[in-house]
């Protein structure tokens, strides 16, 4: 194509040059502003979605970290409560505890489920609509509530917590006991004493008048002794009548808790027999002149204190103490004081006592000291049993403006059956001269890799964190529990790190204890050992168990981590709290299922 210069073109054509030439440069600048203005849009709408995110991230963490510190504040508080529901509601200080940890895992709420899985307590029960007034009484093996009212006697079972039977009385009958067995209810009417047969409702007026007059079940299960005038006369239950004069002398000679193959017999001159009750033959006890004047110095003849004999052991009740003999051998075991209420089981292994202070567990083969102990607090208690087949102790607690309150107590490994009698005793630590008031030291823990710190023991009780050196103190804390004297604390006997150093466990005479070594503060109470001298601590290399060893038992692994330890909670507790109960009393955070 011919391209011609400005010059040689028409007016017409460069006119048209021109303007063709203007529009082809505003339609550039037009794609280029528009281009610009593209890339402006992209950009501010890119900066736009950029600060939106990050506003968005931002209030997502400020609305995390609100719900967080939320969760925290919650926990706490559940804590706060759980600490105070302990005694007044065990079940449910437990299932809090488990709750605690579930809203937010903070040391508080991990202290309080370990002190969920160490609680003594495990529930209480008050009988619906029961008045002070009322008549309360135990069955034999703890596991049923006898209470009698005006017009009535009700029997609740204390594992469920319902009434399994109901017996129409007189309205001025008032029950004064429960037979052995359970089979008849003692009742006073009046000047008048009543027997009624649980089962059938059937009644038997004792020709005895209340005026001057004792009666109580026994000795042996199927009689009842009635004294009036300082004379003895014996109900036979299951003939319902009375026994003559000779029978009556025979059986109040006889053991007053006869075991089944097994009975004692003081005879007319103060000799003990110890009878073979299948066999009909007496056994040789040997010269035991200190037990036959304690079981059959009574001035009328008759037995003043219980005897409880079994295959292995004898055991007499005085006014004082509680003093068994070792059939076998002769021995006699170390006494029992005895200041109040008390029960031994039918099997004659345990023995549970009550004094001002605590509750008591003794192994009867092993009585230099308790096996468990619960304190009191000043709470009065007027009957108790043990249920070895649960693991538990049941006890009346009197109240001074309301019904009693039936408390269990759970046991854990004190009822051990692989405990061994002939294991050595206890001996006191061997002193550590490798440390400061080494004349103190019992027990020395080295941190693992990574800290720099130690824990002595010492006899005092005192647990002492140090650098590797063992110039500096970090903390000093009270890592024991009392001792059974309760003026002093147990010597420190074992300490143990977990693998990552943040655990100390720590034990004296038969308890266990975990602390937080950062905090120096508790994690719950002592683990519910066997009770008997702690020899060996170990934590499992993932630091979730740790094992106890036991001078008389053999080892027990108890769960550490939070995953276990609520596992543990929760089948104890039997579930987790409800909704409806979470809606009540958490309300500030949401329903979560803790079990």
């Amino acid at each position: 194509m011919e391209q011609l210069k400005p010059h040689e073109l028409t007016v017409l054509e460069r006119s048209f040059l021109a303007a063709s030439t203007a529009c082809r440069d505003q339609e550039r600048h037009a794609v280029i502003r528009g281009a610009i203005r593209l890339r402006r849009l992209r950009t501010a709408l890119s900066l736009a979605t950029v600060l939106a995110l990050v506003a968005g991230v931002v209030a997502w963490e400020r609305n995390r970290d609100g719900e967080r510190r939320l969760a925290e504040a919650a926990s706490r508080r559940v804590v706060s409560v759980v600490e105070s529901m302990r005694y007044a509601d065990p079940l449910t200080a437990m299932r809090l505890s488990v709750a605690a940890w579930r809203i937010s895992p903070t040391l508080e709420a991990r202290a309080a489920l370990l002190g969920a899985m160490t609680q003594r307590e495990q529930d209480t029960f008050t009988e619906p609509g029961a008045q002070a007034s009322n008549s309360q009484f135990l069955s034999s093996d703890g596991r049923a509530l006898f209470s009698g009212s005006p017009g009535r006697v009700r029997v609740w079972d204390l594992n469920s917590h319902q009434q399994t039977h109901a017996v129409r009385t007189g309205r001025n009958e008032q029950l004064l006991g429960l037979s052995p067995d359970g089979q008849w209810l003692l009742f006073r009417e009046g000047n008048r004493w009543l027997l009624r047969d649980l089962a059938s409702g059937a009644l038997i007026r004792l020709p005895l008048t209340f005026i001057g007059a004792a009666v109580v079940f026994g000795p042996g299960a199927h009689t009842l002794t009635l004294e009036s005038e300082g004379r003895p006369r014996v109900w036979d239950l299951r003939r319902r009548r009375e026994l003559p004069q000779g029978e009556t002398a025979r059986v109040l000679r006889s053991s007053r808790q006869p075991a089944g193959e097994r009975r004692t017999v003081c005879t007319s001159s103060g000799v003990l027999e110890l009878w073979d009750g299948r066999a009909n033959r007496r056994l040789r006890t040997g010269a035991w002149a200190s037990v036959a004047r304690l079981a059959c110095g009574g001035q009328r003849g008759d037995l003043p204190y219980s005897l409880y004999p079994n295959a292995d052991t004898l055991m007499v009740v005085t006014e004082t103490l509680i003093r068994t003999w070792n059939l076998p051998s002769g021995k006699e075991h170390p006494p029992v004081p005895r200041t109040g209420p008390f029960h031994v089981t039918p099997d004659g292994k345990f023995l549970v006592t009550v004094d001002d202070r605590d509750i008591s567990l003794w192994r009867i083969s092993s009585s230099e000291r308790p096996v468990y102990r619960y304190p009191l607090n000043g709470r009065r208690i007027r009957e108790l049993r043990l249920d070895p087949h649960r693991t538990v102790i049941r006890y009346i607690e009197r109240q001074s403006a309301s019904a009693p309150v039936v408390r269990t107590l759970y046991l854990g490994n004190a009822l051990d059956s692989a405990w061994r009698s002939d294991a050595p005793r206890d001996t006191p630590a061997a002193p550590y001269t490798d440390a400061p008031d080494n004349d103190l030291l019992t027990s020395v823990a080295v941190s693992p890799r990574g800290s720099d710190r130690i824990a002595t023991g010492d006899e005092t009780g005192w647990v002492t964190i140090w650098d590797r050196a063992l110039k500096q103190r970090f903390s000093m804390f009270a890592g024991t529990a009392a001792s059974a004297r309760g003026d002093q604390l147990q010597p420190v006997s074992v300490l143990a790190y977990s693998p990552d150093g943040r655990l100390l466990a720590v034990a004296g005479g038969g308890t266990v204890r975990l602390w937080d070594v950062a905090s120096t503060q508790p994690l719950g109470d002592g683990l519910l050992t066997a009770g008997d001298r702690v020899t060996e601590l170990t934590f499992s290399r993932d630091g979730e168990t740790l094992t106890v060893h036991g001078a008389q038992t053999p080892p027990h692994v108890y769960p550490i981590d939070p995953g276990l330890v609520t596992k543990a909670v929760c089948e104890r507790s039997n579930g987790g709290l409800t909704a409806a109960y979470w809606k009540t009393n958490i309300p500030e955070v949401p329903y979560r299922k803790t079990c």
